[in-house]
């Protein structure tokens, strides 16, 4: 079974990073967070479930990014709905048409739709030119993720 982490800003639906494992630890969920949140624009909240993956140590270590963290309630996935309906999409369209056959596949066909999500991971009315021009607004300070 292999593990996807994904982040994606709300408001404009677009992935900010993915990656795949077969071993997901806090360590590793960490290390993803610090590859994305250093960025130019200042995100306030970060949105994720309760997964076993999301320790103590990784709520810490996100408060050093000045992020206040949200957890979804229990079983309630449509508290996440934005990455849950990203996931089936994915689900739907890359993996019901692609057999991985080791653990770099999906990173290989996720990776490249993941800067604008633009490829096989988008929703059929977004597409590049909707979002290009739009002004930022207050919902893509929130970042969710899944894990």
């Amino acid at each position: 079974m292999l593990y996807v982490f994904v982040a994606m800003e709300v408001g404009s639906r677009r992935i900010l990073h993915c990656s795949v494992t077969a071993h997901p630890t806090a360590e590793w969920t960490i290390q993803q967070f610090r590859e994305f949140l250093p960025s130019t624009i200042p995100y306030r909240f970060l949105i994720h479930d309760r997964d076993g993956i999301f320790s103590l140590a990784v709520d810490q270590e996100l408060k050093g990014f000045d992020v206040r963290v949200l957890k979804t309630p229990v079983r309630t996935p449509t508290a996440n709905c934005f990455i849950e309906r990203l996931i089936g999409t994915i689900r739907r369209e890359c993996l019901d048409y692609l057999i991985p056959l080791k653990s770099s596949c999906p990173t290989i066909s996720l990776v490249p739709s993941a800067p604008g999500s633009s490829a096989a991971c988008s929703t059929p009315r977004q597409g590049h030119s909707v979002h290009q021009d739009r002004p930022r607004h207050h919902r893509d300070d929130f970042i969710e993720t899944f894990c």
